[in-house]
């Protein structure tokens, strides 16, 4: 069928963007882990990990991400040690959404702390979730599925920042357009894209910011076909309104005026036929060559560290960029249609890496359990403070639940929660569960 030109407005492809707006945050060097320790530990948490409360694995890959409701929730504010907890904005979710909704108190987090005995080593959860993932059968579709929630900390007041974002994706658009179908000037046209964005993320994040703390919040679904000229299709619904961290912040927003915080609150979509990449820092990396990735942890270590060295996001990174390059890439693998070897290798590569500490249970932005994992470093000029990079996995099943970039502000720079991926076989359809 004929291409169809992406709309301005590219749901599929502004949540890599968003995802990548933040690369600046990347950690340079992660610290050691105490291996002693770790070795002494190391039995005794695995066979915990293994233990760990099981949701039976009768579903296939099809029905991946369904909800399910924490078993224990702690009522009340927060108390001593909620740092180690999952803090993330409430929002709406798609057509469940509803407007005019309480502001969060100050201290206490949309989704409370899940009740946790001490926390499992980190590269034990991620063994164990590593045999999870071998036992899972294959599965296979015409279109792979992701609906995903992203939360974004509001970061300048709505305005020229995304006017300059709008005119910026037409000069992209323009460009690829002259660029009449030859594959370097369309990569050149994306590369300055990239560029641009990235000095005007840099811009803003040195400002001074709003006087108040909140965020927006936005549902996507995305249906990306596996054959090649097969029709893509996304779907993006922004929620109504921004949520604040307090009722204080919400207070500050008023006494200036109450300015729009959410310009655009029209869904949007797409439909087109292009090679879509499933990771912006491997494009070469799509939905039809992700399921031959290595099976075997040492060739998958390989070919990752072949990935990262050909990466257009390195920028001449000495070889401690690696580890952050593993842990954003991961992120993009766990969330796409690899095989449950390349699954389970991928779970082992990342036990390798040194800094990652597990901070204990915790519940996602659906009310989801699973096990918080986590990774601290130095900041930048676009950032107050160190960054920490967090991800929530589902012990249970090996996957992933959601993933945050947090520094010393109230709420997340970014959270994004995988509500649900799977294979489909038609446009529209979503996995059963």
């Amino acid at each position: 069928m004929p291409s169809s030109p992406p709309s301005p407005r590219d749901p599929d492809r502004e949540q890599h963007m968003t995802d990548r707006l933040f690369a600046a945050l990347r950690p340079r060097a992660l610290d050691e882990v105490a291996e002693e320790a770790y070795g002494r530990r190391r039995a005794g948490d695995l066979a915990r990990a293994f233990d760990a409360p099981h949701t039976p694995s009768g579903r296939s890959a099809r029905a991946r991400g369904r909800s399910r409701r924490p078993s224990l929730i702690l009522a009340g504010t927060a108390a001593a040690g909620l740092a180690a907890a999952v803090v993330l904005v409430p929002g709406l979710v798609s057509d469940d959404a509803s407007p005019g909704r309480a502001p969060i108190q100050a201290g206490s987090p949309s989704t409370p702390p899940v009740a946790s005995a001490t926390p499992l080593d980190a590269r034990s959860v991620l063994l164990a979730a590593a045999e999870t993932a071998a036992r899972e059968p294959a599965d296979s579709g015409r279109y792979w599925y992701t609906r995903t929630r992203t939360d974004s900390l509001i970061r300048d007041l709505p305005g020229a920042y995304e006017a300059r974002l709008d005119e910026l994706l037409r000069q992209r658009e323009a460009a690829k357009g002259d660029a009449g179908g030859d594959d370097a000037a369309e990569k050149a046209a994306e590369k300055e894209f990239e560029r641009e964005v990235g000095r005007l993320k840099r811009e803003s994040a040195r400002s001074a910011g709003p006087p108040f703390a909140a965020a927006t919040s936005e549902t996507s679904e995305t249906w990306r076909a596996r054959d090649k000229g097969g029709t893509n299709r996304g779907v993006t619904r922004p929620a109504p309104e921004a949520t604040f961290a307090s009722a204080a912040d919400e207070a500050r927003w008023k006494a200036m005026g109450s300015p729009e915080l959410v310009p655009d609150r029209r869904t949007r979509t797409y439909e087109d036929d292009l090679d879509r990449v499933l990771s912006i820092d491997n494009p070469g990396l799509t939905i039809r060559n992700v399921s031959k990735l290595p099976t075997r942890k040492e060739a998958l270590r390989g070919r990752l560290r072949d990935m990262y060295e050909a990466s257009p996001g390195r920028r001449g990174q000495a070889d401690a960029g690696f580890a952050a390059y593993l842990w954003q890439t991961g992120t993009d693998l766990l969330t796409s249609p690899i095989t449950p070897g390349t699954r389970a290798a991928l779970f082992r590569v990342l036990a390798e890496q040194p800094g990652i500490t597990s901070t204990g249970r915790a519940g996602d932005v659906f009310g989801r359990e699973g096990v918080a994992l986590s990774t601290t470093t130095p900041g930048d000029e676009t950032t107050r403070g160190d960054v920490e990079y967090r991800m929530i996995l589902d012990e249970g099943t090996a996957e992933l639940l959601q993933i945050e970039v947090r520094d010393e502000r109230p709420l997340p720079l970014l959270s994004q929660a995988f509500e649900r991926t799977g294979w489909v076989d038609r446009l529209g359809e979503r996995p059963a569960g």
